[in-house]
């Protein structure tokens, strides 16, 4: 692959796994708190975080398999 041309792949997987956490970790909250802004607050974080690690390791992974291959 050449260049970020695995980038739109990055992005898709990386969606995926934030919108599992998301949906987890608000399912999670909300069983345990009675506030609702609460749980989809602390939902949204963990999405964005999980966004963020995802696509980073990715694309650090593919970026040095390129390099090897």
């Amino acid at each position: 692959m050449k260049g970020l041309a695995f980038l739109p792949l990055v992005v898709v997987f990386s969606l995926l796994g934030a919108v599992s956490a998301f949906l987890i970790t608000y399912e999670e909250c909300r069983r345990h708190c009675p506030d609702r802004k609460f749980a989809l607050r602390i939902a949204l974080k963990t999405a964005g975080i999980a966004f963020v690690f995802l696509s980073s390791i990715t694309t650090i992974v593919l970026l040095l398999l390129a390099r090897i291959y």
